[in-house]
């Protein structure tokens, strides 16, 4: 790869008091904290090889960088839900 790189922002959403989201610091505000908050993830991610290949191969190549990058945000949210659960069993 010439260029394999990314990067992840993580922001607070609170459902309970939308107006968090607009506040320089919401964990001030005694309303804020007792909001419920859900996560909003973006991952930005830049895939380049050295060599560009033909066009069949290239879409195959496409489809799969696109299908581990699903798969990966998948894991996330199934290792959110299991945080969420309580079950701090570590998988190895």
């Amino acid at each position: 790869m010439k260029r394999f790189e990314g990067t992840w922002d993580i922001k607070p959403i609170y459902v309970d008091a939308p107006h968090c989201s607009s506040m320089a610091s919401p964990e001030t505000d005694p309303v804020c904290i007792s909001s419920r908050v859900a996560s909003e993830v973006t991952l930005l991610q830049v895939v380049q090889p050295k060599i560009i290949p033909p066009p069949p191969i290239s879409w195959y190549v496409r489809g799969i960088s696109s299908k581990q990058t699903e798969i990966l945000l998948q894991d996330l949210q199934i290792e959110a839900k299991r945080l969420r659960e309580g079950n701090i069993e570590v998988n190895t």
